[in-house]
C-alpha cells in the first residue's frame, strides 16, 4: 500500500454525492484494487472515494463543459 499527497490538490466530482470536492490523497493498495481518493467536499466533509465513483470537474479552458 501507498499514500500519496496530491499537492496541488485535484478538483474532482463525486457521482454519488452529486458534489464537487478537492482530492487531498491517493491511496493505492495494489494492481487488484481501485484507487481511493481521499476528498474534502466542498460541504466540508472528508471522504474516501472509489475510483469508480469520481469524474474530471467541468473546465471549459480544457475543453470539458457540462452535456
Amino acid at each position: 500500500m501507498s499514500i500519496i499527497q496530491l499537492d496541488p490538490p485535484i478538483p474532482l466530482y463525486c457521482v454519488s454525492k452529486n458534489e464537487a470536492g478537492w482530492a487531498m490523497f491517493l491511496i493505492d493498495y495494489s494492481q487488484e484494487h481501485n484507487l481511493k481518493w481521499v476528498t474534502f467536499m466542498d460541504s466540508g466533509e472528508c471522504w474516501t472515494l472509489d475510483n469508480t465513483d469520481i469524474r474530471a470537474v467541468y473546465n471549459p479552458s480544457m475543453g470539458r463543459v457540462p452535456e
